[in-house]
């Protein structure tokens, strides 16, 4: 019964063996062979053997690596005072120069680190912009190098703003009555401003309430002034040095 037992488990390893893929080596005269097995155990066991083929060799040597030696140049550009740095029309991706010769697109991620969009006079700063395969990281392609750390560069000219040289008067608010509140006051939005170049433009108000309270009950006038500008400030390319206000008063 024993006798039996062994020569089944043996029949069933050896039948387990054959729906496995095996490793293989190859002899001198190029054919494919079998690799040893050891049967002197119950359980069947595969010695472990690497095969080598000129292909695998192939497929280890090191891809080659192309250094950037320039960068197109991109032309210079000018905005209004105060543009904001994402409206730059700037490109996304620029060609390449390898030192191989030849020729590809790179993306590119711009920074603006040197623009001073508030310095009051406008002036020039350079935009430099990291090359990069995707536009999402900072790595380059792995067969490019950039080890002298190239990069693309615009020129943005920035134009002197224009100044607030007067504002228009407002006409004054009648007929208010007492213990409206500030917001129902109806102030102006918007006034209009003579620039220094002699032209005219609507800016928007953001009026001062801590001079008013709706708690006085007799009638009064109340005069406010506002600020020139919305919450973000003035609009591009409008800069008001003089600090200029715009007044208007309320009869309750």
């Amino acid at each position: 019964m024993r006798q039996k037992q062994k020569i089944f488990n043996v029949l069933v390893s050896t039948s387990l063996l054959a729906s496995l893929v095996l490793p293989a080596w190859v002899s001198a005269d190029n054919t494919l062979q079998p690799a040893p097995i050891d049967f002197s155990q119950q359980h069947v066991a595969v010695q472990r053997t690497t095969l080598t083929s000129p292909a695998a060799k192939a497929a280890s040597v090191t891809q080659a690596v192309y250094q950037i030696v320039s960068v197109e140049a991109i032309p210079d550009s000018s905005y209004p005072y105060r543009t904001r740095a994402f409206e730059f029309s700037l490109p996304d991706k620029v060609k390449v120069q390898l030192s191989d010769g030849s020729e590809t697109e790179l993306y590119v991620g711009w920074s603006f680190h040197a623009y001073k969009p508030d310095n009051g006079t406008g002036g020039a700063f350079v935009a430099e912009g990291t090359l990069r395969e995707n536009p999402w990281g900072n790595s380059l392609p792995s067969n490019i190098g950039n080890p002298n750390h190239i990069k693309a560069t615009a020129n943005i000219v920035i134009d002197a703003p224009k100044q607030v040289v007067s504002i228009a008067a407002l006409p004054d608010i009648g007929d208010v009555l007492n213990g409206t509140s500030f917001y129902s006051l109806d102030l102006p939005d918007e006034a209009e401003v003579t620039l220094d170049d002699q032209s005219a433009e609507m800016v928007a108000i953001t009026w001062e309430q801590s001079g008013y309270t709706s708690e006085k009950k007799e009638a009064h006038s109340v005069e406010f002034t506002g600020r020139l500008g919305d919450r973000y400030g003035l609009p591009v390319g409008i800069e008001n040095k003089a600090a200029l206000q715009a007044m208007c008063e309320s009869f309750l």
